[in-house]
């Protein structure tokens, strides 16, 4: 929680640099890159992260080190080609359309190319980090290096009044690579030794199997991010996407704690799951979901009472305007953090098929929901799409968690 809480800082004060430095229009064209990078990277490593955790944590509880092996190599051979496929394809889009973008557009467009393979290793190195054990180590240079690099960047350029917003783009691909090079020669002192004089065991078909649904789970997710961000790019203009931005990023202040617990629970999850020891899982489960849920409330409390002054101050008068879709979305990660832990229980114990069905239904409806209150109620629209969306489809997830695995994700309820 204290990186978590240092990190948020950190992000905090880069994105102030950021709003304030590029302005709404500028601040929507780099959220918009970001967004559309954080999609199109899907088919490298939907689902791989995760199956990353599960599968070396649950090798690691009956000690099948040569299958643990097998399955890095295997993962890291998969997300290589894709990568390398995407930004192939990316890089000739952006030869045969880039005179259609301005200037700033097009570097921006380039600078997204090449954050694209940056971002697979870094999902996959926190991955890696957290299946071995060490969640915290995994999360470090993401939660302190890469937005205190950000930060350092383009304060700099700012300073030198020459942000634009392919700079900025930049900068953050350069902290995601100091961020990665760091994690995996970090991982290389932490793995496992007994990773080191085992034969690797593959078993693709298996992998294949759970990756696929996986995959689509993760892509439902991602979709269910950035659809709002996305749509409004396209739908309105730069300023609205910028402004709605700083709500977006603003609301997730409620769920930060479920964030963070998140990463040290999930391969808890998948190791008692593993055991089989239920009354452990359940506990362990509520008292996550409590604490995450108390936290959610008093944030909402700040962002309800001061939401509006703290824009002015924090951000400026030019996106004063957020507050109506800040507290809207934040209404909606009320929803998350109060049906607490079940997507991660069900991805970690295998049920990822349930939460595909569920969260592929929320993700094709807030795609309807957005395209039908955008263009009519602008920022608005894609809040209350997303809210309701995120709200109701967590909603689902714990239900389906109670009735397939006898768990209750929810905080009130069971004895923690």
């Amino acid at each position: 929680m204290m990186l978590k809480v240092a990190s948020l800082l950190l992000g905090l004060v880069a994105t102030v640099v950021l709003a304030r430095s590029l302005g709404p229009g500028g601040f929507g064209i780099y959220s918009f890159v970001i967004a559309v990078a954080s999609l199109v990277v899907l088919p490298a490593h939907a689902g791989l992260g995760t199956l990353m955790v599960r599968e070396t944590a649950a090798g690691r509880a009956v000690a099948n080190w040569g299958r643990v092996r097998g399955f890095w190599r295997w993962a890291f051979r998969i997300s290589t080609l894709s990568t390398l496929a995407i930004a192939g394809v990316l890089i000739a889009a952006l030869v045969t359309w880039g005179e259609r973008l301005s200037p700033t557009e097009y570097w921006a467009a380039l600078g997204g190319i090449v954050l694209i393979p940056l971002l697979v290793a870094n999902s996959l190195r926190i991955a890696l980090m957290q299946g071995i054990g060490e969640p915290v180590k995994g999360v470090m240079l993401e939660a302190l290096v890469k937005p205190g690099l950000l930060l350092l960047g383009v304060g700099t350029l700012a300073l030198a009044s020459r942000l634009e917003p392919g700079m900025a783009v930049g900068v953050n691909a350069a902290a995601t690579a100091v961020a990665v090079a760091g994690g995996l020669l970090w991982f290389q002192r932490l793995r496992p030794p007994e990773t080191l004089g085992v034969s690797p065991v593959f078993m693709p078909g298996d992998w294949w199997r759970a990756l696929i649904p996986l995959a689509l789970l993760m892509g439902a997710q991602q979709l269910i991010k950035y659809t709002d961000i996305v749509l409004l790019g396209l739908l309105t203009t730069a300023v609205d996407v910028g402004q709605y931005r700083i709500a977006a990023q603003a609301a997730e202040l409620i769920i930060f704690v479920l964030v963070g617990v998140t990463l040290v629970v999930g391969p808890r999850v998948a190791r008692l799951h593993a055991l089989h020891d239920h009354a452990g899982l359940q506990r362990l489960v509520v008292r996550a979901a409590r604490w995450s849920f108390l936290a959610a409330i008093a944030a909402f409390a700040v962002l309800y009472f001061a939401g509006e002054w703290l824009l002015r101050v924090i951000f400026g008068g030019d996106y004063t305007v957020a507050i109506g879709p800040l507290l809207i979305l934040a209404a909606g990660q009320i929803g998350v953090a109060f049906f607490g832990l079940a997507p991660t229980v069900l991805k970690m114990t295998g049920h990822e098929r349930i939460s595909l069905r569920i969260l592929v239904a929320a993700s094709m409806t807030n795609i309807v929901l957005n395209l039908a209150l955008i263009p009519p109620l602008g920022m608005l629209g894609a809040a209350i799409s997303t809210a309701v969306t995120l709200a109701a489809a967590h909603a689902v997830l714990a239900l389906a968690a109670s009735r397939s695995l006898g768990l209750r994700t929810l905080p009130l309820q069971g004895r923690g």
